[in-house]
């Protein structure tokens, strides 16, 4: 093909605008459009290599986020540090070998997001990243800090604004969880299982920076109704996600998560547009993504 095939025919602004909005529109479409031509490339590469899924054993995880394109781990494992590398935001660990974990932390200086499933028993390597690089954490504090008890002082936790937890309440004492009010930049926090209930209304009073506080719950079956001043915490909601992995990858994506719907939530709670004691967002938009 000759240079003058694929000078371009509109405004380079124009252009990327477009090429950017095929690959949000259509994910898998991204090593094609890599193809068209090399400022083409440039553009979209980034957006390729933004999120990495390691450890993929499972074959769920490939099933639930099947539309959307995963870096190529062994690319990023096996070559030595590189623009690539430095593309990375987002990290899915699913069931990694601690050496790629490490390997992975230590090549990609910008990954700022990470979740990890509770398969993933190599996480002690995430203990020592680069205080304030994480933004974003998804894990078992129990897997993340094994064998000893969750430290939320620990410089990890230094940069989080979003915290999403797997354990249940009974996994440590309470007074462990007191702990999550010395977070020092915390605005969003998730827990799994709706027994949190009991303790949501001191973390609330303990945590004024927060924003949001949810239990995400893969069921519509609620064990727990909250009480009174819970539902009068605007901050606090009770949202339905069954596909929360997916939800998490649309995130990465997009942009758009079950933290998102829940602030748009909140912010209908506090224009009258929803009923300020309804807490409960029946929505589960996590089953209808692609």
């Amino acid at each position: 093909m000759s240079a003058a095939a694929t000078d371009p025919l509109l405004p380079p602004d124009l252009e990327r605008v477009i090429f950017e909005l095929a690959a949000y529109l259509t994910p898998l479409s991204m090593p094609n459009l890599m193809l068209v031509a090399w400022r083409v490339k440039e553009w979209i590469e980034p957006l390729l290599y933004r999120v990495a899924v390691a450890g993929t054993e499972n074959g769920w995880v490939d099933q639930s986020t099947r539309h959307y394109p995963q870096a190529s781990i062994s690319r990023l494992l096996s070559t030595s540090v590189s623009p690539i590398h430095h593309f990375v935001r987002r990290l899915c660990l699913v069931k990694p070998t601690s050496a790629d974990t490490f390997s992975l932390l230590s090549k990609c200086p910008n990954i700022e997001n990470i979740w990890a499933s509770s398969v993933a028993l190599e996480l002690k390597q995430l203990l020592k990243i680069q205080p304030g690089r994480l933004k974003h954490l998804h894990c078992s504090l129990r897997i993340l800090f094994h064998p000893d008890l969750p430290d939320f002082t620990h410089t990890v936790f230094a940069g989080i604004t979003h915290l999403q937890i797997f354990d249940r309440l009974g996994r440590f004492d309470r007074a462990v969880w007191t702990g999550l009010a010395s977070l020092p930049r915390l605005t969003h926090l998730a827990f799994l299982n709706d027994e949190f209930i009991t303790i949501i209304p001191d973390l609330l009073r303990a945590c004024p920076a927060l924003r949001v506080l949810a239990v995400v719950a893969m069921s519509k079956h609620v064990e727990r109704v909250a009480p009174e001043v819970l539902r009068e915490d605007v901050r606090f909601v009770w949202i339905m996600c069954a596909e929360y992995m997916k939800d998490w990858h649309t995130g990465a994506s997009t942009g758009r998560d079950f933290w998102t719907r829940a602030e748009e939530f909140i912010s209908m709670r506090r224009t009258g547009e929803v009923d300020p004691l309804q807490y409960r967002m029946e929505d589960d938009e996590s089953v209808r993504l692609p």
